[in-house]
């Protein structure tokens, strides 16, 4: 039987991130349309998440979501905030940890002297 390895590239692994961020943008869209807090024709673009939600510029975004450039931690944080999702799991996609599990772990690893 072959050994079949799966290699993802950053860009991978960043294009999979933006998917999944789109795909709940359009549900936090829905929801914010049927609350009526979206009305019209009106969209949540990436161009308001970017500038509004993130302080980033709109083109920005747009190359995160598309796998261009990298999203930090803070950026993370702040959309799980605003699609109103887990943390956990928006950092599970990104593949990487949680700087709260961080955190602890490293607590727990140097004990005394992570204070130092």
């Amino acid at each position: 039987m072959k050994k079949v390895e799966l290699s993802l590239t950053k860009y991978d692994i960043y294009r999979e991130l933006g998917n999944f961020i789109e795909q709940k943008m359009e549900e936090r869209e829905a929801y914010l349309r049927k609350t009526g807090k979206i009305k019209g024709g009106r969209k949540l673009s990436r161009n308001y998440v970017g500038k509004e939600i993130l302080g980033v510029s709109g083109v920005w975004f747009s190359k995160a979501l598309n796998g261009e450039v990298e999203l930090n931690d803070d950026l993370l944080l702040k959309l799980a905030n605003f699609l109103e999702i887990d943390e956990h799991e928006l950092f599970r996609k990104a593949r990487r940890v949680h700087p709260d599990v961080l955190e602890r772990v490293k607590k727990e690893y140097l004990g005394e002297r992570y204070y130092v």
